[in-house]
């Protein structure tokens, strides 16, 4: 891997790239409404994502002014799938921890809403005005401890969502080939290298002879 870059170089790019989608965002918003401003604006960044780089040898407006871009392992330009891979399963592993904790969280108070229902029917069925608050009030302290524990679930996947970036970010920072977790999903890193160096490295490969001018 040749020249990849580094830390605040691709944050500077990130920035850059953020801003140019501020204005473009407030300029959507101001000329149409906010139904369409808002697809507009997601149609703009979905293309801006994927088919951008695979088109244009790995830039991004940000990246480059910056003179970096994405590139694959093996040195050649990155494709749709490559950014495919970067964005969408890249950002899948990073919200995965999330995730969980979602799922986690719908467990708890989904079986907390079961448990309520059937103290409920119970209470309609066998029990006079005082066994009635006595199992209210229980059932009111089962539901606390459940939001208590999906809260604390929930608390967990996020700080596990933002240790993985922060993970990422040591990778960019120390690694000497400064990959990130997404560019290992991707097959991907950053270089300051520019496609007239891969041009070199990877020239066209010469016609191939006809085979009634071989001589045999």
């Amino acid at each position: 891997m040749n020249q990849p870059a580094g830390f605040w170089i691709r944050f500077g790019a990130a920035l850059l790239d953020g801003l140019l989608f501020l204005v473009l965002g407030f300029l959507c918003f101001i000329l149409f409404s906010e139904s369409a401003a808002t697809k507009l604006i997601n149609s703009l960044f979905d293309a801006y994502r994927f088919l951008l780089p695979a088109l244009w040898y790995g830039y991004t407006v940000g990246k480059r002014a910056l003179g970096i871009r994405i590139i694959r392992t093996d040195g050649r330009n990155v494709g749709f799938w490559n950014m495919m891979r970067r964005n969408i399963l890249g950002g899948l592993l990073y919200l995965s921890p999330l995730l969980i904790a979602l799922i986690v969280c719908y467990a708890i108070l989904g079986q907390q809403n079961v448990e309520l229902f059937l103290s409920d029917e119970t209470v309609w069925l066998e029990s006079d005005a005082g066994n009635r608050l006595v199992d209210e009030r229980t059932s009111e302290v089962h539901q606390i401890e459940g939001l208590n524990a999906a809260s604390i679930a929930l608390d967990i996947g996020t700080f596990s969502l933002f240790g993985l970036i922060l993970v990422s970010g040591l990778m960019v920072g120390i690694r000497k080939d400064k990959r990130s977790l997404h560019d290992w999903v991707a097959g991907t890193y950053v270089t300051r290298s520019r496609p007239e160096d891969h041009d070199r490295l990877f020239p066209h490969e010469e016609e191939a002879v006809p085979v009634d001018k071989v001589n045999i």
